[in-house]
């Protein structure tokens, strides 16, 4: 299976190994942000979670309550800066790997061009020497190069565009719910 593998890499140039390379790389992103957004407190309310004795840290939604009830033990004129602060920390850490994912949303189909060309230059140029078959694999060989970068640029831009987007989404609930929270600590301090 390995064998085959690089055979249908080496039938579709470098640009094909490029694009192989950049595939281990966003499934590598694609599940370090998920696996950094993943929370089982977002089915909980709010006030629930303020509420409530003991809060994993281990989960990422937790570590951030349980970071903002500690900033509301602050004295006034601290607390917001250190808010603003934690807040900004916290999405910095939630966007870790996004734009990596852009990126090559981005790059792969455009690479996978990049191959469609070099294979039609390959297949001209054996037309034009009247090469049938070359060292290089002649008409074949180029259509084959061209057809396999195009389909490669595709394969790697599409999952990573759906299910960087769906990991997208999840980070706007969970900085919602943030928001929610510090809203939440904010009146109940204000009613004490």
């Amino acid at each position: 299976m390995l064998m085959g593998l690089f055979d249908f890499l080496s039938k579709g140039g470098w640009v094909a190994y490029v694009l192989a390379f950049l595939s281990l790389i966003l499934w590598y992103a694609l599940g370090y942000r998920y696996f950094s957004l993943k929370t089982s407190y977002l089915d909980v309310h709010p006030g629930k979670i303020i509420r409530k004795k003991s809060i994993s840290d281990s989960d990422l939604l937790g570590a951030a309550v349980l970071q903002l009830k500690s900033l509301f033990q602050k004295p006034l004129q601290d607390r917001e800066t250190a808010i603003r602060s934690a807040m900004v920390n916290m999405t910095n850490g939630f966007n870790t790997h996004k734009q990596t994912i852009k990126s090559i949303v981005v790059v792969a189909p455009l690479l996978g061009l990049l191959g469609t060309v070099i294979g039609m230059i390959e297949t001209f140029s054996s037309l034009q020497d009247s090469a049938l078959f070359s060292q290089s694999g002649g008409i074949a060989g180029g259509i084959s190069q061209a057809l396999i970068t195009t389909q490669m640029g595709l394969v790697v831009a599409i999952p990573g565009l759906l299910m960087g987007r769906k990991l997208d989404r999840h980070q706007e609930k969970v900085e919602t719910y943030l928001e929610q929270v510090i809203s939440l600590l904010a009146t109940s301090e204000e009613s004490q």
